[in-house]
């Protein structure tokens, strides 16, 4: 009979051997079926090594910065701060795309294959509207693929418009008013390379809101930086115009998905 598969442990590092062979397949600090974390089947519906958060896993692979192009600067201009950021705090190069440019067939390998900061709301931003439109079954854009393989599972988060602007569903809250600013984890699988991956979106139901989100992305002790969201910051936040004033009495909402991305309140904080 062919030998069992085993696992063991060299210099604190696992290696896994092919049954049979004795031969590893990976270990060390190179690739393997352990060390690359993305390539876990489950996280295509699931949380995982690949996808668990919490804000700050989205740099923990090559990724980019996606603003909105068309809705005036705002999201651009805090795409460049994001960028410019992350040189000064740890020279990482952080390249930002335009939405319009990162649908562009020449764009869509690499940006499919990134993590993404996704700058802008849905009516901002048109990979942010494709991502969340592909978890109701949409997300095709302007005659392109879905940017978001089709997810049941998917983060309780919902932009809505109202007579009096755009309004922020987040679990059992309503959010209202040019203030608010959210940032939220959202999960990517890549049905072509089945690898799992992260979107973060930052965004503001106005252009206060979003000023007031970048608040959290900001050095708080120059020039002892990290890069930005990178500092206890969990999956999800919600913020209104007191986080000026008041800093961290500003935050109205913020969490941990579960493990199916659903809210779940036990890991939640919500003023609402």
């Amino acid at each position: 009979a062919a030998a069992a598969t085993t696992t063991t442990t060299t210099t604190g590092t696992w290696r896994f051997c092919a049954t049979g062979s004795g031969a590893a397949v990976g270990g060390g600090e190179s690739a393997g079926i352990l060390q690359d974390s993305s390539r876990f089947p489950f996280q295509e519906f699931e949380r995982g090594p690949g996808n668990y958060g919490p804000a700050r896993q989205v740099f923990a692979r090559p990724f980019l910065l996606v603003c909105g192009a068309d809705n005036g600067p705002g999201p651009c201009s805090a795409a460049t701060y994001l960028s410019n950021v992350h040189w000064t705090a740890s020279a990482t190069f952080a390249p930002v795309l335009r939405d319009n440019d990162a649908l562009l067939p020449p764009a869509r390998a690499l940006v499919e294959s990134s993590n993404l900061i996704l700058i802008g709301t849905p009516i901002e931003n048109r990979l942010t509207r494709a991502m969340m439109a592909s978890a109701e079954g949409g997300g095709t854009v302007n005659g392109g693929p879905s940017h978001q393989h089709r997810n049941p599972n998917h983060p309780p988060i919902r932009f809505i418009p109202g007579g009096d602007g755009l309004h922020l569903r987040l679990g059992p809250c309503l959010f209202r008013g040019e203030g608010i600013g959210v940032l939220f984890l959202w999960p990517h699988w890549n049905p072509t390379t089945e690898t799992a991956g992260t979107r973060l979106v930052v965004a503001g139901l106005g252009k206060r809101g979003l000023a007031n989100i970048m608040r959290m992305a900001r050095p708080t002790i120059p020039p002892m930086m990290r890069a930005p969201f990178a500092n206890q910051v969990p999956d999800f936040m919600v913020v209104d115009d007191d986080i000026f004033p008041k800093g961290t009495g500003g935050i109205v909402a913020a969490g941990f998905w579960g493990n199916h991305w659903e809210y779940v309140a036990e890991n939640s904080f919500m003023r609402c």
